[in-house]
């Protein structure tokens, strides 16, 4: 491709000799295209002499549009690295010539061929591939366009096939994004601006001038009047992409040339349906919307465009489009999206693209977000239909198990497997073997969704801590690979993760396939909502009505629980007549933050009025909260156990106002009906709840630690854990305040608390009684009687309390002993692991120094002993199969070891060579901090074991081969200053040759001290 119509710095550039052809760490290797006056270059990225990767960069010369091109350029390039979404090509690095006068934008080089490659080989496509084209180019759009970037230059060139998953939306990938015009109804520049600008400096160019898009896909208002690209503009090249995709022709194909009356708009392109008559209705009209000249008449948002794509290929299935009852309507207040909600579902695309894309690659995502940001609803509704629609591959059919872990979430889980054939008392390993055997042999998939993972930490404790931890290591199975058909889907409170992360396992398998999900901004809800209503076919009275929600919901858009609530108000307030959202509706929620307040106060009202007292609401309403202000599930049948039969009319009527929610769980013993508060929001925003909890924490909390204290003392009798005389005291008073009584291991543990608070307070009373009675003469012998009786009842109660602590003692002594045991295996295992450490040392130092300073090199490479390699090697590997870590001494030392003195260096130097066999790589803004290198070294070193093991091959017979160890010392340099071999190598020339091979490790400079490195090679 000719270089004469480049501006002149990217020229120079690129008429460099391929070695020189450099911008920042990429080298550049060859053209992979051009757009506009910005070509697209294959790079390797560099770390020295070391290949990092591929890259794509494209190429800007700095001075082709001054300062302001050049801004625009990085704040737009800031912009699309921010771009994240599995059909959007990566943007990661902005490199730098300021001496050439060049920037680049480095990208995520895809390999593959590009669809318009693709219909070059095939003329036209299906229309499920046509489909799937434009679902994954809408989705990419949705999130291009949430930036505040268009994409300007959509076209089959510029879109990536991946034909490994063709059949999916996820074969297709955006590529050469360029530096795209900041979307002009947000942030960018006005169009008066961009001329102002052109006018005051010649040599500035437009995004369109510099980077224009492809005749036939640009949008006739851009070509006709050289107006800046909006989203809309990226939806009529997605129309024209579609139409190509379909009848192999671009819409302003003519007869010999390009219609001009088509391309300038001032006529519209022949519908699809003339060419291609197979093509379903609802997908000819979509097109046709999206190649309308006017950008008014095109689709609203990208995401319309997809919500389209998807019902069109939904109907090729013969999935019909399933919505709730008119009476339901759209929007579920406090109530979750289910599966069956899918097609009111939106809002959501590109997280659902997101956690698609982890679960191609891992066995478990986890959507983590603060409360009331959708993460159950995004996994029920938005996940969950796509991975049964197979958008993961695999298995056909799908089976979906849905679970809340609850105070025992071992028992949940394998309940919810039972099927699978799943037994409560198999260890996780074996349960996990048997669900992935399960699959195996029925030929399915199965899905696991385990919703708000943080009760584990909030409300499975006490006995249940080995329910826990087993479900814990269950689930760290499951997740720590992506076994075929099998998926794990986790939905968490951020806050509330810190325990479940502290597991090893898990934590690990939750970082790694983390999603984050946060709230629906006011942009994104005005999206949601016109989706929503439009699908009912209602729209709002007016224009103005839109601006006027949006603008009320603008500060609560943060709190989505409020806003659906306050939507599914305004949508029973509808015209059902005229199919209208009125602006009478909106006056009656009294405020987005209100509407929730006022229905629960309403609710609350008739509640008591069928209850017979606000008490008895109260009750279970608090009953169905954590003493720390959390939710929390209860089976119905407790609730009426502790509140009475009341309590079924208060569930009942607040179940009726969708406040509380109700399922039936089975059971082995039987189905049981199970009660929750519909939605936290409920505690943060309704104040009567909110006051209610916060007045009632410290009781409860009391009630809880009794309650933890009788379930442990239970476990294990022990003196000491009773309670005490004034603890025993608020808790009657709590009692008596809420007419509650005890049984069972708490009423027990109540008795013998007060037994043995009483026999405290009768032997206090007794010892003042004796000193009293000894300092006075003149008591009547009744007295004297009385005092020698209190003191027998004394001795008795003394003697019971002696034999009760001196159990305790025994008992505590005991555990004593265990404990004093385990810290000494912990002491003998921490000065193991320290004398191996120093040991180690010796061992390497030994190894590296034993030769002192001589006149002239040895005549082959230095040795190292045997002995020390083999106690080395034999430590490691023991520590290997006790699966325990490398202590961090040992590590540091053969890592780090202090550099050898200049007489070892000497000694290990071969004769051979005067100076270093590489010249020393040029530092990347100064020396790389130590551990920033080490994984270059150990990829280099892997390379030198190649090398290495290649060394035998023509020396015959009677060579040394095998396995061997070699110690090497890399210089802050980046160079390797001495090397040294296991004795049978030294001396032969096969140990010369792994020698050169192992010298020939180059690193990026580092700080710091010389690292010391003992690595094995075979020689075959």
């Amino acid at each position: 491709m000719s270089t004469s119509a480049l501006p002149e710095a990217v020229r120079k550039l690129l008429a460099l000799p391929d070695g020189e052809r450099r911008i920042g760490t990429f080298r550049l290797e060859r053209q992979l295209g051009r757009g506009g006056f910005a070509p697209v270059w294959l790079a390797e990225e560099m770390a020295g002499s070391t290949k990092l990767r591929l890259s794509a960069v494209k190429l800007f010369a700095l001075d082709a549009g001054g300062d302001s091109a050049r801004q625009a350029i990085i704040d737009e390039a800031a912009r699309l690295c921010r771009v994240e979404h599995p059909n959007v090509v990566r943007f990661y690095q902005l490199p730098f010539d300021e001496a050439r006068g060049v920037i680049g934008l480095a990208m995520e080089y895809v390999a593959g061929e590009t669809l318009s490659e693709r219909l070059r080989d095939k003329g036209t496509l299906s229309i499920k591939e046509t489909l799937d084209v434009g679902i994954a180019v809408a989705s990419a759009l949705v999130a291009v366009h949430g930036a505040g970037l268009v994409h300007r230059d959509l076209s089959p060139a510029n879109v990536v096939v991946d034909v490994a998953q063709i059949g999916t939306p996820a074969a297709y990938k955006i590529i050469d994004f360029g530096i795209s015009a900041a979307d002009p109804h947000r942030d960018s520049p006005t169009l008066a601006n961009k001329k102002r600008a052109k006018d005051s400096n010649p040599q500035f160019r437009s995004p369109l001038e510099a980077i224009g898009g492809k005749r036939g896909y640009v949008d006739p208002v851009c070509w006709r009047d050289l107006a800046p690209a909006t989203s809309r503009s990226d939806l009529y090249s997605l129309g024209a992409m579609l139409y190509v995709c379909l009848s192999g022709r671009i819409p302003a194909a003519g007869s010999g040339t390009l219609d001009a009356d088509i391309l300038h708009g001032r006529k519209k392109a022949s519908r699809i349906s003339t060419i291609g008559p197979d093509v379903p209705a609802a997908l000819v009209d979509l097109i046709a919307d999206l190649l309308e000249p006017d950008p008014e008449n095109r689709p609203r948002s990208a995401e319309v465009v997809a919500l389209e794509l998807e019902r069109a290929r939904s109907a090729l299935t013969g999935r019909a489009r399933a919505l709730p009852p008119e009476d339901e309507g759209p929007f579920r207040g406090l109530e979750r999206f289910e599966m069956v909600h899918r097609d009111v579902f939106f809002g959501r695309r590109v997280e659902v693209a997101g956690a698609l894309e982890v679960l191609r690659v891992r066995g478990l995502v986890a959507l983590l977000g603060p409360s009331g940001s959708g993460k159950s609803s995004l996994a029920r509704a938005g996940i969950l239909p796509a991975i049964a629609d197979g958008a993961l591959g695999g298995p056909k059919q799908w089976d979906t198990v849905v679970v809340s872990p609850g105070m025992d979430p071992r028992q949940v889980l394998t309940t919810a497997l039972f099927h699978v054939g799943v037994a409560p008392d198999w260890t996780p390993a074996r349960a996990a073997t048997r669900v992935e055997a399960w699959l195996s042999d029925n030929r399915r998939g199965l899905v696991l969704l385990v919703d708000q993972l943080e009760e584990i930490a909030t409300l499975a404790q006490g006995s249940n801590n080995t329910s826990q931890t087993w479900t814990l290591d269950f689930l760290a199975r499951l997740g720590e690979r992506p076994f075929p058909g099998l998926r794990v889907v986790v939905t968490a409170r951020r806050d509330l993760l810190d325990p479940i992360l502290a597991h090893e396992a898990l934590g690990r398998v939750l970082t790694r396939g983390a999603v984050l999900v946060s709230p629906l901004g006011p942009a994104a809800w005005g999206e949601v909502i016109d989706a929503a209503i439009e699908s009912y076919g209602y729209s709002f009275e007016s224009k103005n009505l839109r601006i006027e929600l949006l603008e009320a919901l603008e500060t609560t858009a943060g709190s989505m629980p409020l806003v659906e609530f306050a939507l599914r108000e305004l949508w029973q307030a509808r015209d059902r007549d005229q199919k209208r959202i009125t602006a009478a509706g909106l006056r009656t929620l009294e405020g987005f933050s209100g509407a929730l307040s006022k229905h629960a106060n309403d609710t609350f009202d008739r509640a008591v009025k069928a209850a017979g007292t606000e008490r008895v609401v109260e009750r279970v309403l608090l009953a169905l909260t954590t003493p720390a202000g959390a939710r929390m599930t209860r089976p119905a049948r407790e609730l009426v156990q502790e509140v009475g039969a009341a309590a079924h009319v208060v569930i009942r009527v607040f179940a009726e106002a969708r406040l509380i929610l109700r399922e039936i769980e089975r059971r082995k013993d039987g189905e049981v009906e199970l009660v929750t508060l519909a939605h936290e929001a409920l505690l943060v925003h309704w104040g009567r709840l909110r006051n209610w909890v916060a007045a009632e924490r410290e009781a409860r909390l009391i009630l809880a630690d009794f309650e933890d204290a009788a379930r442990r003392w239970s476990e294990h009798p022990d003196p000491e854990m009773l309670w005490r005389r004034r603890r025993l005291l608020l808790l009657e008073d709590i009692l008596k305040q809420r007419g509650m009584r005890l049984d069972g291991i708490a009423k027990k543990f109540y008795h013998t608390s007060l037994s043995a608070a009483r026999r405290n307070t009768l032997i206090r009373t007794a010892a003042l009684a004796l000193v009293v009675a000894s300092g006075v003469v003149a008591w009547t012998i009744y007295v004297d009687l009385e005092a020698k009786r209190i003191m027998a009842e004394a001795e008795r109660a003394d003697a019971d309390a002696n034999l009760a602590l001196v159990h305790a003692r025994e008992l505590k002594a005991q555990a004593d002993a265990e404990r004093a045991k385990a810290l000494q295996r912990a002491a003998e295992a921490r000065e193991a692991e320290t004398k191996a450490a120093l040991t180690a040392l010796k061992f390497v130092k030994r190894a590296l120094e034993s030769h002192g300073p001589v006149a002239e090199g040895p005549k082959q490479p230095n040795s190292l002993d045997p002995s020390v390699v083999h106690e080395i090697d034999e430590y490691l590997l023991q520590r290997e199969r006790e699966s325990a870590p490398v202590p961090p001494q040992l590590e540091e030392i053969l890592r780090e070891a202090d550099k050898p003195d200049s007489g070892a260096v000497a000694a290990l130097a071969p004769p051979e060579t005067t100076g270093p066999i590489n010249v020393p790589p040029t530092p990347i803004n100064g020396p790389t901090a130590t551990a920033m290198v080490r994984g270059q070294a150990y990829a280099k070193l892997n390379d030198a074991k190649a090398s290495a093991a290649a060394c035998a091959r023509n020396e015959g017979p009677n060579v040394p081969k095998g396995s061997g160890k070699v110690a090497l010392v890399l210089e802050p340099s980046g160079l390797v200053s001495s090397v040294a071999l296991d004795a049978r190598f030294v001396g032969t020339t096969v140990g010369a040759c792994v020698d050169r091979a192992f010298r020939r490790v180059v690193v990026q400079p580092f700080e710091g001290k010389p690292v010391t490195v003992l690595w094995s090679f075979t020689v075959q």
